[in-house]
Parts: C-alpha cells; sequence; structure tokens
C-alpha cells in the first residue's frame, strides 16, 4: 500500500503521512447526533490505558499527544489524510538560502492565565529543545533545528542546520510553552500544574494515575471546537482491569493494553473496536549496558543466534490472531522506509546454537540483568514466548515488567534510571520517514540515551533529510535502514496492533494513527 509522507521541499510544501488506513471491526458513527439520541448538557469522557509519563508537561514525552493536546496546542498539526494543517501557526513558508522555516502565528490564543500567545513563547520553547540537558524528547522530531529568531509578536523563525526536509514533520509535536509563567514557575511546578493554550485546563494530575481535564470557563478556543466538558484519563496497568472498567462503565474507551482476545470479546459485547496501524515490538540491545558487564551480546554472532532463535509467524499467529506480521527492521511494513530487500530471519534454533558454539557459547550463558519492559500496547505473553525460546537454546534471561511513566525513565535514561543489557523498544512510524523513530537511536544523542550508534545510519539519513527529490530520498532512507539492520542492534520481533475499544454509548471516536489523534470529536449518548 503506498502510504503518503510530509516533507518540505524548498519554496514548496509536499505534505503527508505515513500510516496505514484504518480498519474498525465495527465502524464507529462520526456522524452528528442523530434525532432519537440525546446528548447530555454535561460530557465526561473517561479513558483508560495501562500507564502514563511522570509528568503533566509535554516535555517528558515525544508521544501521548492524545493526552497533551487537551491542554497544549501545538504549531501544527495533522488533519484527516495525515495532512499537515495550521494549529498556532497559520502559515509558513521556506526561509531562502536553505535557512529554515518562518512561521506566522494566530493572533487570538491565550494561555489559561490570560497571557497571549506570541512569538516569544515559540522562541522560548524552541530554546529550552535547543539548551535543555538531557535533551526534551521532542528534540529528537526536529533533528535539524539549530536556533530561533522573533520576527515580530506573532511571526518567528525555525532555523536549520542546512537543508532540511523534516523540520516540518516534526511541527505536530512542537507544543507551544508559556514564557512568562514557565519561568516564574520554574520546570518542577510547571511539570505537575503546567498551563496551555488548548481547550482545557488541568484540574487534577496524580503521577502514573490520573489526568483530569476540564474545559477552561469563559473561553472559546479559536481553531478546536471540543464536545466533551471534562476528559479524564486513568491508569490502568492490568488488561484485564482495563476490559472490566469498560464493561461495568466505569471507562468510555481503552487506549492500548487489550489482547487480542480481548478485543474480540468485546466486539461480540457490541462494544466498537478500532484496529489501528501496526507499530513495531522490539527489543533493543544497550551497547553501554553491555560493556559495563562484558555481555556476550557485544558479539553480532550471538545477537543473530537470538533472532533466529524466535519463532515469529507462530507468535503473529497464536499470540495475535494474525493481526501481526513477523519484523526484520526497524521500519514498518508498509510504509516507504520497509526496506523489502533484507531477508526475514528464519526460526533456526539448529543455527542459533552453532552461531553461539562459533561465539564460544557451545553451553548457552545467562544475561545477566532482566529485559526492561512495559506492558503497554504489547501483551505480556511475547516476552515470556521469547524467554522461552531462548531458553530452548540454552540463553536464560529474566523479565522485569515497568509501569509505563518508570520505563519511559529509564529509556530515556532520565531521574536516575539506567537501563539494562535488553529493553523493550518500538513503536508506530507516524510521519512515515522514521524521523519519530530515529530520535531513539541517533548516535547524536547524549552518552547515556544513545542505545547502539550506527554512524552509517546517521549519516545516511542527514542526506535523506537534505535530498529535495522525494524518490531519491525514500532510497536514502531505506538504505539507512538496511545500515542500521546489518548491525543487529536489535531483537527483531513483530509489527502489532494496537487495539482501541469505545462503549456502544460513543460516537465520533475515529483514530487514522494511534499515535496521532485528539478527542475533540467524541461524544457520548444517552
Amino acid at each position: 500500500m503506498r502510504i503518503p509522507l510530509i516533507w518540505a521541499l524548498l519554496g514548496s510544501i509536499v505534505l503527508a503521512a505515513c500510516a496505514p488506513a484504518q480498519q474498525p471491526t465495527q465502524p464507529p458513527s462520526g456522524a452528528p447526533a442523530q434525532p432519537q439520541e440525546r446528548r447530555a448538557a454535561q460530557q465526561v469522557l473517561r479513558f483508560g490505558r495501562p500507564g502514563f509519563p511522570t509528568s503533566a508537561s509535554p516535555e517528558s514525552s515525544s508521544a501521548n499527544n492524545q493526552i497533551f493536546s487537551n491542554q497544549f496546542d501545538t504549531l501544527t498539526t495533522l488533519g484527516k489524510g495525515f495532512q499537515l494543517e495550521p494549529a498556532v501557526a497559520e502559515k509558513w513558508e521556506f526561509l531562502p538560502n536553505d535557512q529554515g522555516w518562518r512561521f506566522f502565528l494566530r493572533k487570538d490564543l491565550t494561555f489559561s492565565n490570560g497571557d497571549k500567545l506570541t512569538a516569544a513563547d515559540v522562541e522560548f520553547t524552541a530554546k529550552l529543545l535547543l539548551e535543555v540537558s538531557p535533551p526534551l524528547p521532542q528534540r529528537g522530531v526536529l533533528p535539524k533545528l539549530a536556533g530561533s529568531r522573533i520576527v515580530d509578536e506573532y511571526t518567528v523563525d525555525l532555523l536549520t542546520d542546512g537543508r532540511d526536509s523534516s523540520l516540518l514533520s516534526g511541527t505536530p509535536y512542537f507544543y507551544v510553552l508559556p514564557k512568562r509563567y514557565y519561568e516564574s514557575v520554574g520546570k518542577n511546578e510547571f511539570a505537575i500544574k503546567p498551563i496551555g493554550s488548548g481547550p482545557y485546563e488541568l484540574v487534577e494530575f496524580k503521577s502514573a494515575d490520573i489526568f483530569r481535564y476540564r474545559l477552561r470557563p469563559n473561553y472559546t478556543h479559536p481553531f478546536r471546537k471540543p464536545i466533551a466538558t471534562e476528559v479524564i484519563w486513568r491508569a490502568i496497568p492490568e488488561p484485564t482491569a482495563l476490559v472490566n472498567g469498560l464493561r461495568l462503565g466505569e471507562i468510555d474507551i481503552i487506549w492500548t493494553g487489550a489482547s487480542p482476545d480481548q478485543a474480540d470479546t468485546a466486539k461480540r459485547d457490541g462494544n466498537q473496536v478500532i484496529v489501528a496501524d501496526l507499530a513495531s515490538s522490539l527489543i533493543a540491545i544497550d551497547k553501554a549496558a553491555n560493556e559495563k558487564v562484558n555481555s556476550p551480546l557485544l558479539d553480532k554472532r550471538v545477537r543473530l543466534a537470538l533472532n533466529y532463535a524466535i519463532d515469529r509467524d507462530t507468535l503473529a499467529r497464536n499470540l495475535y490472531k494474525g493481526y501481526a506480521q513477523p519484523l526484520n527492521q526497524i521500519a514498518i511494513p508498509g510504509t516507504p522506509a520497509f526496506n523489502k530487500d533484507i531477508p526475514p530471519f528464519k526460526y533456526d534454533p539448529a543455527e542459533a546454537k552453532r552461531l553461539l558454539a562459533e561465539a564460544g557459547y557451545p553451553n548457552g550463558f545467562r544475561i545477566q540483568n532482566p529485559i526492561d519492559y512495559t506492558g503497554a500496547g504489547v501483551v505480556d505473553s511475547l516476552f515470556l514466548a521469547v524467554q522461552d525460546y531462548w531458553k530452548q537454546i540454552g540463553v536464560e534471561v529474566g523479565l522485569q515488567r515497568h509501569e509505563l511513566g518508570i520505563w519511559v525513565d529509564k529509556f530515556y535514561a532520565r531521574n536516575n534510571q539506567v537501563r539494562n543489557e535488553l529493553i523493550s523498544s518500538g513503536g508506530a512510524d507516524a510521519l512515515g520517514n522514521l524521523l519519530f523513530f530515529r530520535q531513539f537511536i541517533t548516535c547524536k544523542n547524549p552518552p547515556a540515551r544513545i542505545i547502539w550508534c550506527v554512524p552509517e545510519f546517521d549519516r545516511l539519513m542527514d542526506l535523506a533529510y537534505a535530498e529535495p527529490d522525494a524518490a531519491k530520498r525514500e532510497q536514502l532512507i531505506r538504505e539507512a535502514v538496511k545500515a542500521h539492520q546489518a548491525e543487529i542492534t536489535y531483537i527483531y520481533m513483530l509489527a502489532t496492533p494496537s487495539f482501541f475499544i469505545a462503549s456502544p454509548k460513543v460516537r465520533g471516536f475515529e483514530i487514522e494513527a494511534a499515535t496521532f489523534w485528539k478527542s475533540d470529536n467524541v461524544y457520548k449518548v444517552e
């Protein structure tokens, strides 16, 4: 399937995205309420998912826009068909001499404390992205951002380090933060009591537990018209508890966490089920952590053996009922970045044992520390199966399941968290150019955040972002994927779906990409 991309080409804009069209197993209705449907004046939407970031500020995560978008606006946004659309910026234009982009901002946005949103706030946010150490997660989707400058009160330039066709792709994740308020309360206070220019304000936050948003009083957002008067997000780590919450009417919508069996059962019970775009399910091999304990995983033959030991076809068929696909690279099947020339990993325990013996481990070995993983979006049985497959070739490893916020801190090497030799990884390619994924594997990360540096991957990706020809650019990205895969820095498992489940009373719930959507159009009927 041909999937569009979002690209900027000199003075023109080639807009797009990259996620397969969604396949609702029971299509939710996005149409206006019919006469027989009654909407309550107070619309409270209750979402459940396995876990949250540890902070209420979007500084904590480059994902989770579904949560943060209630309170914050981004510089641009993605609309239907994944077209780049205006948000804080009404329009934009390419700067001459490959300097970057000029953004013309709306003049009618205010933060919830009454301050106007101006170019000073955009410039302040850009400076945070460039100067904060360790870097904010959004820095990863703006790899060529080099500076910013205010042109006038509502015009700002984002400058790039040379020609860059990726900056616009990252602007839907550029949450504009309030300069005056942020500086007055400080980073730590802002993390628990943030304010934004979005239609909602945060009225309750407990880390790893709840986000509660309410519509801002006496405020009409200029371009977003959400229906719900209150939006509540609850962290419910156990899939069974999530599904039971929906069944008992305590939750209206589940975002990730349900297994294929649970999704099928929910559909039979009359709920709406959407099978969202595929995401990669991987286990990253942390080079520094392995060097610290002189692990056998430093030998490429060992890493290959661990990949050959996994029967991906059986996992896709048995654990995911055929919804998943075997994976052999960081790119996701169906996206332009996917390199079809890379052969699949065959399931070959004998070859795995031969490679281990050749590497000096004929009787196998034990990986010193457990695999760090989170169950958010991936069924636990996938990691249990991998553990068992490796045991069959003599490799022992433990499992350490983390709440999502703790896992995120580990992955980003924040808050004194240190990764083990292996950590779960992956995600959807929301933009189609590997930009979102590259932030986790680039050699340009701080040393503590680098998982395994592959210089040739970075070199080819830089060439791709500087290439004005779309076909050549896609080819360079596929070459970069091949260069990365050649080093075997991951245990490649499956491309897996996310299941979204909504109560029969929910209307307007439509997902085009699991990694980028808002709840503005969602409501319930009585």
